[in-house]
């Protein structure tokens, strides 16, 4: 496999941005990908999880980008951080540049863990014609419980910038932003889904129940998706259990349907 940083000029961005591709050892006519969303630097994934090895493995190759100064991944006017349109379209087209990438939907896979589970959440179901799978780790601010009491302080004036001023628990449980709110108003109005796959630490103190409770409806509102509890907490040793999972139940789901038996 190859692991290379790699920088560019954005206009999304409005400077100069850098991201992490991994391209397998198996050389392919065109890879499946699996786009990381962060929390944070370009490189973290790399460095506290082994997937590099897991997607070698299955012949994908990885792209991480850099999402720390962003926490819904929202197109931001004030400051030109557009970064919807950077890491959907501007960053995609890049990598188009450097690798065959696969034309099918299906072979493309969004995932983030904690802040960067929910903007992999909300990303992919905005994008269901670019990502075919979300994998959502441990995310622990699909709620405002975890987005406020647990995380706010980290990050002074991030959460109102990305979202729109908003600056209580309460006011994010009502508005737009929250995911549950999200995925209600895709069932009203019959959208598309991608394949959800969520994964959460058994003893997760920030995702353990906001992952369980948007699970819960979304069985009785008929969304399919699999939540899997694993054990371990808020930490990177859940997350790489979490995504060497992940990847194994997407490869083992692609050979049932090519062996016939879905």
């Amino acid at each position: 496999m190859k692991i290379n940083e790699v920088t560019f000029e954005s206009v999304c961005m409005a400077g100069k941005v850098t991201f992490t591709l991994m391209i397998p050892g198996e050389k392919k006519d065109s890879y499946p990908v699996l786009w990381i969303g962060g929390p944070g630097h370009h490189k973290e994934w790399f460095e506290h999880t082994h997937i590099a090895e897991y997607a070698d493995k299955y012949g994908i190759a990885v792209v991480e980008a850099d999402s720390s100064e962003s926490w819904g991944g929202r197109d931001i006017e004030e400051g030109h951080y557009l970064f919807e349109s950077y890491f959907t379209k501007e960053l995609r087209d890049y990598v188009m540049k450097l690798i065959p990438m696969s034309e099918d939907v299906k072979e493309h896979y969004i995932t983030g863990w904690s802040r960067a589970g929910y903007l992999a959440l909300r990303i992919g179901l905005a994008h269901p014609d670019l990502y075919g799978t979300v994998l959502c780790n441990s995310g622990g601010n699909v709620d405002a419980y975890g987005l406020y009491k647990d995380i706010g302080s980290m990050f002074p004036g991030l959460l109102e910038r990305m979202f729109d001023g908003i600056s209580t628990a309460g006011e994010f449980e009502s508005s737009p932003f929250h995911m549950e709110n999200i995925v209600e108003n895709m069932v009203k109005s019959n959208a598309v889904f991608p394949r959800l796959i969520f994964h959460c630490g058994i003893d997760d103190p920030l995702a353990r129940i906001p992952n369980v409770r948007l699970s819960e409806k979304m069985k009785v509102w008929g969304v399919p998706h699999t939540l899997c509890m694993v054990e371990g907490s808020h930490t990177w040793e859940c997350i790489d259990i979490s995504i060497k999972n992940a990847l194994e139940l997407v490869m083992d789901e692609k050979k049932e349907k090519r062996d016939g038996k879905e």
